[in-house]
């Protein structure tokens, strides 16, 4: 889960746990979302804020705000949050990685290699190091060696790999991105298409467990903290 998403999910919790009026929740998880994730849209932050209203409702019996957060932060009563959360990184994950695409495709380049990373998905273990073109290379290049080459190789290209059957990127979670290569160096079989990324390794289950936990400490520490500043 993307720092943003992590944000939202504990900041959200720690403003449905203080309580007061349904209004006033929607109020504050709404800043929550807007602070957090600044790259949502206004629907998709309202769509969030319907998944907080859900789980508020669901605590509103409880009057003390320790003990409207540990209700909320129980394992499956705080489940539907989490749910919203990795939704909505996996949402965010799809318009930056198509940021990063244009960003990469901009520089001008045909050919792209697919990187190398440690612990790669067992259905995309065989794509590291594929050469891909981009289809619009010739506005950039008009080499008649660059399309025998794409033809005699088979290859496709960078916007199809992005599609069934390959998802290089817009799976979930998918850490792979494309990297430019020289295209001279592809043509006379040169390129050096091992481009190591030093991409995030994925949690075990056990990490993913412990990392859970800790949240939900985290969420219940800062309500009786922001509760005793209150009675102070």
């Amino acid at each position: 889960m993307s720092p943003g998403c992590e944000r939202w999910l504990v900041g959200c919790c720690v403003a449905i746990s203080m309580g007061g009026t349904l209004a006033r929740i929607e109020a504050a998880v709404r800043r929550v979302a807007a602070s957090a994730l600044p790259m949502a849209s206004r629907n998709e932050r309202s769509w969030l804020t319907a998944r907080a209203m859900a789980s508020a409702r669901a605590v509103a019996s409880e009057d003390d705000p320790n003990e409207r957060a540990r209700a909320l932060t129980r394992v499956f009563s705080i489940a539907p949050l989490e749910r919203a959360a990795n939704e909505m990184d996996r949402r965010l994950q799809l318009k930056a990685k198509a940021q990063i695409v244009e960003e990469a495709r901009a520089g001008g380049a045909v050919f792209y290699a697919v990187t190398t990373h440690q612990r790669p998905g067992k259905d995309h273990a065989a794509y590291q190091g594929m050469i891909v073109y981009d289809r619009n290379w010739r506005k950039s290049d008009r080499d008649p060696r660059i399309l025998r080459f794409i033809e005699s190789h088979g290859i496709v290209s960078l916007q199809d790999a992005m599609k069934g059957p390959y998802w290089i990127m817009t799976r979930p979670y998918c850490r792979h991105r494309f990297a430019p290569l020289d295209t001279e160096e592809v043509l006379n079989g040169t390129a050096d298409t091992t481009v190591l990324d030093g991409a995030h390794r994925s949690m075990t289950p056990d990490q993913a467990h412990r990392k859970k936990a800790a949240r939900r400490m985290l969420i219940r520490k800062r309500v009786a903290a922001r509760v005793a500043k209150i009675r102070a």
